[in-house]
């Protein structure tokens, strides 16, 4: 189990080896999934196939003692792998300190690309590796380009659609207001809105 918190940000680590595939086109992303809310957090790849993935506090999204699955995506051009997932549980940090690190193994060779990630848990807990078996799909776009996608989900689960939006201003307002502070997205507000609109029923 991976341990998260309330009061601190932390710092997501792990090595990613690709074949078969350009790491500068590769995507990495966190996703957090609980029963109340789903969060994702997109990482930097270097070209050393070193990921981090920077979670911020969570005491404004989720709960003490909150607990659910992690699991990491990478797309890497059409390919599209979530090689690693754990469960977690959230706590308030207090003074404890966490440390992830990573390491990297041999891949196992294929003519189509392949990954492997291995994550190191907290000191002395065992490295967990998983490799997941490749799933074809089609061309991802840039996770840049589904904020308007994302946002229309999280108004749909709090009960907005295109019928009751304007009644809804506080609930849009809040989502909106948490979803921006939490990403650093590079959209105009008016072409956001109108992916918003676009992918709301």
């Amino acid at each position: 189990m991976y341990t998260l918190y309330t009061d601190k940000p932390e710092l997501f680590k792990c090595n990613i080896d690709l074949e078969g595939a350009s790491i500068s086109d590769t995507k990495a992303r966190l996703v957090i999934e609980s029963k109340d809310i789903n969060l994702l957090f997109e990482g930097e790849i270097s070209s050393d196939g070193s990921c981090a993935i920077k979670i911020p506090k969570l005491k404004d999204y989720l709960k003490e003692n909150k607990d659910g699955i992690m699991k990491l995506e990478v797309i890497a051009e059409d390919t599209f792998f979530s090689p690693w997932e754990d469960t977690f549980n959230l706590k308030a940090s207090k003074k404890v300190t966490v440390e992830v690190t990573s390491s990297r193994e041999e891949l196992i060779k294929e003519s189509r690309p392949t990954i492997s990630v291995e994550v190191a848990k907290k000191p002395k807990t065992p490295a967990k590796k998983l490799v997941e078996n490749k799933k074809e799909i089609k061309k991802a776009k840039p996770l840049t380009e589904k904020h308007g996608v994302v946002i229309a989900k999280l108004f749909e689960r709090k009960g907005v659609n295109l019928k009751n939006i304007n009644k809804k201003s506080e609930v849009v307002n809040k989502i909106l207001e948490t979803y921006l502070r939490t990403y650093d997205i590079k959209v105009k507000p008016d072409q956001l809105l109108n992916e918003i609109l676009l992918n709301l029923k």
